[in-house]
């Protein structure tokens, strides 16, 4: 069962505290171009970002979302870097 019920996101974990929830996950949408050139196909995947966000509480525990982010770089213009889109 998906906790969260967001198509974008994929949970990898749940952890709890007596205090807190965190939930982290995965972005599973695709690749979008680099808004410098429009490159796509010259995309890679160059390393991983993590976010934390905080949610609504549950059960009166704060709960947090911490978000995996894929960062691409593009052959071409590899000092460009562009981290993959935030799910709606």
């Amino acid at each position: 069962m998906d906790i969260l019920n967001l198509l974008q996101l994929t949970v990898l974990s749940i952890s709890e505290n007596a205090h807190d929830i965190l939930i982290q996950v995965e972005t599973n949408t695709p690749t979008y171009s680099l808004p410098s050139c429009g490159c796509v196909t010259k995309l890679y995947k160059h390393s991983n970002r993590e976010q934390l966000c905080t949610d609504s509480p549950i059960h009166g525990k704060r709960v947090g979302l911490l978000i995996k982010r894929q960062r691409y770089k593009c052959r071409r213009n590899w000092r460009r870097a562009i981290i993959g889109p935030f799910p709606p």
